[in-house]
């Protein structure tokens, strides 16, 4: 979880960010001048960053989703296994568990 959470952040930071200033940059230049036109391209490129960060907060959702279905399973499984192994090898504890079971 955290090498997803450091992947995502530096990929913002490394992909993202810049896009955006150049985005930024294109449609200052496109109001300023009208020699110059590039709104498409600025327009273009607000769809994709929109597009690529919708895609990475899905698969993030997904992720931890997925994250906190298998904890819950395994949580249960292991206090199941625990308590078998724990009545199984210590006879004191195997009477305690008989006898709050009945």
């Amino acid at each position: 979880m955290l090498f997803l959470i450091q992947f995502i952040g530096n990929l913002i930071q490394n992909l993202v960010v810049p896009i955006v200033s150049i985005i930024v940059v294109l449609i200052i230049v496109s109001k300023i001048t009208d020699k110059v036109q590039v709104n498409k391209l600025s327009k273009f490129m607000q769809s994709s960053i929109v597009w690529f960060l919708g895609i990475i907060l899905t698969v993030f959702v997904g992720v931890v989703s997925l994250e906190g279905t298998l904890t819950a399973s395994v949580d249960g499984i292991t206090a199941k296994t625990t308590k078998a192994a724990v009545s199984t090898l210590i006879p004191v504890v195997r009477k305690s568990f008989r006898r709050r079971s009945r």
